[in-house]
């Protein structure tokens, strides 16, 4: 020790290992005789009464009694030394083999945390990770004098190294390197501890979203510990993904900043709270999968609100994450982050649930706004797009329109190199080449091409409404595209299953009709029931005279020719041409229906043949 020899003194601490049961007067030692295979012989009591110093120095060190007593002491104290001597040389399989030899529990138990601690220290992670680990240790776990006085408690050597692991995760800088708490996520990798690694993880990304310095450093850190969790977790069935977020000390230490999350069902928002996948109480909580691609997909959103919102300058994505996912989602359309913002939806709300719906709808009303102000920024504010002599409502004449700086660029509405030349390829030299890119954009979504797992399940005629009306409320003169049109009429042949006439899906024709009476576009209202009569009239009358075969929404036809008459009185342009052309098509498909409905020989009175029900004049149906 003197000359700074490890090796040199580790080699005389093994001799002396093999004459200790000579010294002290024993039989025999089961650890020194394993190790070193030498037998004994006893001592004569003129020998034995010389180790009393020695004996009473092991009594002090803590060794109780004589004898077999002292040698375990004495053993116990050189095999520490032995340790310290293969630590200090970098012998790392001499050392655990000696903290493993090691009779006194209490020092193996010392051997095997400063063994820990050191290879985390010097970064020997692959040598940490190959540590076999068996076996337990038997530790008294009462004092002397109390009830179950020494009754031992087995603790695990594994289970000992992984609290040592923690300790200094938990107590050490941040800064330090190798990062603590990936040597923890490697550490359970190596032995398929998956839970294990996960929740190393998610308490790293916690600690650095409390503690974290504000930064692209520390965010691009977070994201990487999320990656991690959710690598590890998703290695597990299904049944088994989830971590036990109160299972002790260690784990309650690591917790989300600022507010708890949001109550599953709150009792009134504009939307509904997203699901936290939290399972349990406050104390006792279960972190699902979900709930773990929840807190992945915030932090996500909050750093790309915080990047784009000022350029990576004074923005703090760490406190930016403590908001609501509903706040979020508008701070992402503000900024025009689309795939951001879908990929929050669909992690933030289950598959089918009411709130992605809603999310769901933001994100393309929020698109098909943005598309339909650059259209109108291209062609100007003042002008009139699409079709030059729509007729409108008085009240769109009175509608007060004005230009809107849209945020959705062609690099926000996705980050996928190749969506993106596609998309910069729908423009081209023609007119509306500015907003092209937006509504290929939103025809993918509607189309279910784009969009991946948060269409899952999702209401796409919700869609599709959401979508046209965000359109005509950033200018009602704007004409829809005509795929946009297409997707609310029924599909060729469709009349066979679905029924003739302005009948359809839950997102029809009539949907569609809705959305014109709402935005006063009654010139479309009145042209979309003079294509659906003039395509029934067209039908096989094979077709056309089975049961139930056309449906006409005369109560939304009814609200239209109303407003159409008040446009009359009012001596409104255009007016009285559009009522006798809504007359005409309403009239003429009633005397179709009445001439294809089989009429009985004799019936009721009201009911002669060629009439049907009195309803073939052509103002009878009002």
């Amino acid at each position: 020790e003197r000359e700074q020899a490890p090796d040199g003194a580790a080699m005389f601490a093994r001799a002396a290992l093999q004459h200790l049961p000579a010294v002290c007067g024993v039989a025999g030692s089961g650890n020194s005789q394993q190790t070193h295979a030498h037998g004994h012989v006893g001592m004569s009591p003129a020998r034995k009464q010389k180790t009393g110093p020695s004996t009473s120095t092991a009594a002090a060190a803590g060794a109780p009694g004589t004898g077999s007593d002292v040698l375990k002491a004495r053993e116990g104290r050189l095999w520490n030394n032995i340790f310290s001597y293969c630590v200090e040389q970098g012998a790392w399989e001499d050392a655990y083999a000696a903290l493993v030899s090691n009779p006194v529990p209490e020092r193996s138990l010392e051997c095997l945390r400063k063994l820990v601690h050191e290879l985390s220290e010097r970064g020997e992670v692959l040598v940490l990770c190959s540590l076999p680990l068996a076996g337990s240790l038997p530790l008294a776990n009462a004092e002397p004098g109390s009830l179950g006085a020494g009754a031992p408690t087995m603790v695990s050597l594994l289970g000992e190294a992984v609290a040592a692991l923690q300790r200094r995760a938990l107590n050490t800088d941040l800064s330090t390197t190798p990062r603590p708490y990936r040597v923890l996520y490697d550490f359970h990798v190596a032995r398929s501890d998956y839970r294990g690694a996960a929740l190393a993880m998610v308490a790293y990304a916690r600690r650095l979203r409390s503690e974290g310095q504000p930064g692209p450093a520390t965010v691009t850190e977070v994201m990487r510990a999320y990656e991690a969790a959710l690598n590890a977790l998703s290695l597990l069935d299904e049944g088994d993904a989830w971590l036990d977020m109160g299972a002790d000390a260690w784990v309650r230490a690591h917790t989300l900043p600022g507010p708890p999350p949001a109550p599953l069902f709150p009792q009134s928002t504009a939307l509904p709270a997203a699901d936290t996948g939290v399972l349990g109480s406050a104390v006792g909580t279960c972190l699902t999968l979900s709930g773990l691609r929840r807190e992945y997909a915030i932090m996500r959103a909050a750093a790309a609100v915080a990047v784009v919102s000022s350029g990576g300058a004074g923005s703090n994505p760490l406190q930016q994450a403590t908001s609501s996912p509903v706040e979020l989602l508008g701070a992402l359309l503000t900024v025009g982050q689309v795939d951001e913002a879908l990929a929050l939806a669909s992690a933030a709300w289950p598959a089918g649930s009411a709130g992605r719906g809603a999310a769901l709808e933001r994100v393309v009303g929020a698109l098909a706004g943005a598309a339909a102000w650059a259209q109108l920024q291209q062609q100007g504010s003042g002008q009139q797009t699409g079709d030059a002599g729509a007729y409108m409502g008085e009240a769109a004449m009175q509608a007060d329109t004005g230009a809107s700086t849209s945020a959705f660029t062609l690099t926000s509405l996705t980050a996928d190199p190749f969506e993106r030349q596609a998309l910069l390829g729908c423009g081209g030299q023609v007119w509306g080449a500015r907003a092209a890119p937006l509504w290929a954009k939103l025809r993918a979504l509607l189309q279910g091409v784009a969009g991946g797992s948060a269409l899952a399940g999702a209401d796409m005629a919700s869609l599709r409404v959401a979508a046209a009306d965000a359109a005509l409320k950033a200018d009602r003169r704007l004409a829809l595209p005509l795929w946009l049109v297409e997707l609310f009429l029924p599909a060729p042949g469709a009349a066979d299953e679905q029924g003739g006439g302005m009948a359809g899906a839950v997102c029809g024709p009539a949907a569609l009709m809705d959305l014109y009476l709402a935005h006063d576009r009654l010139k479309d209202a009145v042209a979309l029931v003079q294509s659906a009569t003039d395509a029934w009239s067209k039908t096989d009358p094979r077709k056309r005279r089975k049961h139930h075969a056309a449906w006409m929404p005369h109560a939304r036809i009814e609200a239209l020719r109303a407003r159409l008459l008040v446009d009359v009185e009012r001596s409104r342009p255009g007016a009285s041409s559009l009522l006798s052309k809504l007359d005409a098509a309403v009239a003429a498909h009633m005397q179709l229906a009445a001439h294809d409905t089989p009429q009985p020989s004799a019936g009721p009175a009201g009911f002669a043949a060629g009439s049907f029900g009195g309803m073939d004049a052509p103002m009878a149906w009002a």
